[in-house]
């Protein structure tokens, strides 16, 4: 599976699970005719997402410039499961990412592997079905993207994600299958 996201800058994370400010951005005076273009030509209308096309690929780089001239950091990315590749020459492999096969989940996004881990986090549960050796090897992989620097890392957080979803459903939003995808940055 491969995807085209466009997605706001804020933080260390660059990862997929990220929103994009493109809705607010509909009625603008100056870029909401774009906007809604976009949406009505590369945006899947029942599922939301952006249909994976080299054309596509562009009219986001445009859009994230047009955004950025607004006062927006946006970027684009592309993902893709790990056993497929990305054959676009203006990519920036930036890391690993672990979500949900629906991609709407991601213990990365949600900040998940930090040190120290504290007994009042929220996400106790998944604190709780991690020894303190496992947390921190995945911390030491992760690089300045908030992303994992190695494929075996990546997947064994997918499987231990997919253990804590089964056990615990107050961790992420619904039990799932979790999954290691590569991203890439679009320059």
């Amino acid at each position: 599976m491969k995807g085209i996201m466009l997605c706001s800058v804020d933080g260390n994370y660059h990862g997929i699970v990220r929103s994009n400010p493109l809705g607010e951005y509909l009625e603008h005076q100056k870029i909401g005719s774009a906007v809604k273009s976009f949406f009505n030509y590369s945006v899947d209308e029942e599922t939301q997402t952006i249909n994976y096309s080299l054309t596509n690929i562009d009219e986001c780089k445009k859009i994230a410039k047009l955004l950025d001239s607004c006062g927006e950091k946006c970027e684009t990315i592309i993902y893709c499961t790990c056993d497929e590749n990305v054959d676009f020459s203006d990519s920036v492999f930036l890391g690993y990412d672990v979500c949900s096969t629906q991609i709407d989940d991601s213990p990365l996004a949600l900040g998940l592997i930090k040190l120290p881990a504290n007994d009042t986090d929220y996400y106790i549960d998944f604190y709780k079905s991690l020894d303190a050796y496992e947390l921190k090897d995945y911390y030491d992989d992760l690089n300045k993207f908030g992303l994992f620097c190695t494929y075996s890392t990546a997947l064994r957080l997918s499987k231990r994600s997919h253990d804590v979803s089964k056990s615990f459903d107050d961790v992420f939003y619904e039990p799932s299958n979790f999954e290691p995808y590569k991203v890439y940055l679009i320059r």
